[in-house]
This record gives C-alpha cells, sequence and structure tokens, in this order.
C-alpha cells in the first residue's frame, strides 16, 4: 500500500511540515503525531497554496518526491532540464511540467523515469521561484 502524506509551509514560522492533512475552523492544517504514550496530534496551520501530496517516489539520493517539487536532470551537454511534478487531476496521477520552454509538456512520474535520468529534487515552486523562469 502506498503512503499518504502531506507537506505544508507553516503560516508563523516558514518552516515545511509533514503529516496528514486536516481541516481546523475552515483553516487547512497539517498534522503531526506528539510522541507521549497518548497518541496526541497537533495541527499546524499551513499556507493553503504549499499544500502538497508525497508521490510515493524518491530522487536518486533518495530525498521524497512532493507536488510541487522541482526535479533535475542534465541533457547529453550537461545542460539542467527542469520539471515541475503536480498532479494530474483528470487521469488521477502525479506529471511534471518541463520548465524554460514555450510549451509544456506533461510526461507520467515514475521511479524508473526518475532513476534512469538520475534526477534530483532541486527545490520547490514555493521557496525557489527563479526555477520556474523561462531560458
Amino acid at each position: 500500500m502506498r503512503q499518504i502524506k502531506f507537506r505544508g509551509k507553516m503560516k508563523v514560522r516558514g518552516k515545511w511540515i509533514y503529516g496528514d492533512i486536516a481541516h481546523v475552523q475552515g483553516e487547512p492544517c497539517i498534522q503531526t503525531d506528539v510522541s507521549d504514550e497518548n497518541k496526541h496530534t497537533i495541527g499546524w496551520n499551513v499556507i493553503p497554496e504549499s499544500i502538497g501530496q508525497f508521490t510515493g517516489l524518491h530522487d536518486k539520493n533518495g530525498k521524497e518526491i512532493y507536488e510541487g517539487d522541482i526535479i533535475c536532470s542534465y541533457d547529453s551537454q550537461n545542460n539542467p532540464i527542469m520539471h515541475e511534478v503536480y498532479y494530474l487531476d483528470k487521469e488521477a496521477r502525479f506529471a511534471t511540467k518541463l520548465i524554460g520552454y514555450e510549451f509544456m509538456e506533461a510526461s507520467g512520474v515514475t521511479q524508473k523515469w526518475i532513476d534512469e535520468l538520475d534526477k534530483v529534487v532541486v527545490g520547490n515552486i514555493f521557496d525557489n521561484p527563479e526555477l520556474l523562469k523561462e531560458k
């Protein structure tokens, strides 16, 4: 069974938090476990646009890949090729958009595709908007 978890950027501290998604008084939050004998959870208010789901995949260094991440590989001339990870609603799967080209090509995201091209997470669309700029 695949692991379902989310991340979001905390409104107050600006720190990324990982866990389950919930809504408290109409506001999205990420709930995390508190390690105590009572198994309490804490909900952290997060910026709604920053919420992304874990894809279930890892880059070549073992880093988890989330919706909103930017992954990079290199072409034969060692030029970086950037991809934005997003969720393709109509097909209920994760895909990528090629960054820096006039057209944005969607391709499926699989562990094989990541491993074959040695792709790595280099940032995300919230913390690194400069990576989204056209070439």
